[in-house]
Formats: structure tokens, C-alpha cells, sequence
């Protein structure tokens, strides 16, 4: 019997629909052995216009509240000197 464990990560955009899917989604990632959520707080775009405004941080904060594991924001940075984001 192994007794080893494989750390899950996944990263993702926000969905298309409401937040509240995107938190529904969140949760059933953790509760399947998910240990970091890393998420893009931009909806998936189209393959032409892939990025379009800056990335909702309000959106990603919903998330780090609604689940236990770690998460991680992922884009909304373009140089060195991009200003932090508020906590």
C-alpha cells in the first residue's frame, strides 16, 4: 500500500456564466484533493482576442474566500513596477 501523496494543482479562468459557478467549480476542485488553486481572473477569450482588460481581482479574492487550500492570482501583471494587489 502506498502511503505517498501527489500534490494537485490547477490553474483556471474564471467562467463565463456567474462567479458563483466559478466558486461551485472552486470547491468541488478541492473537495477531489485539490491542494492550490492557481486562477486567471480574466474569462477565457476567444482565440483572436485572448486577453481583453485588466484580470478581476474582486473575483479572484471570492475564491480565496470560498475554499481552504492555497490560491494563487495569476496574470494582471505586466512589468515590474504593476502595482500589487489589494488583499
Amino acid at each position: 500500500m502506498c502511503m505517498c501523496h501527489a500534490c494537485a494543482m490547477l490553474r483556471l479562468c474564471v467562467l463565463q456564466d456567474t462567479l458563483e459557478e466559478t466558486l461551485i467549480f472552486c470547491k468541488q476542485l478541492e473537495a477531489a484533493g485539490c491542494d492550490l488553486i492557481a486562477v486567471h481572473g480574466r474569462v477565457r477569450g476567444h482565440w483572436a482576442h485572448r486577453r481583453k482588460g485588466p484580470a478581476d481581482l474582486l473575483q479572484i479574492k471570492a475564491v480565496k474566500e470560498a475554499v481552504r487550500c492555497p490560491v494563487l492570482t495569476n496574470g494582471n501583471v505586466s512589468s515590474p513596477d504593476s502595482p500589487e494587489p489589494e488583499r
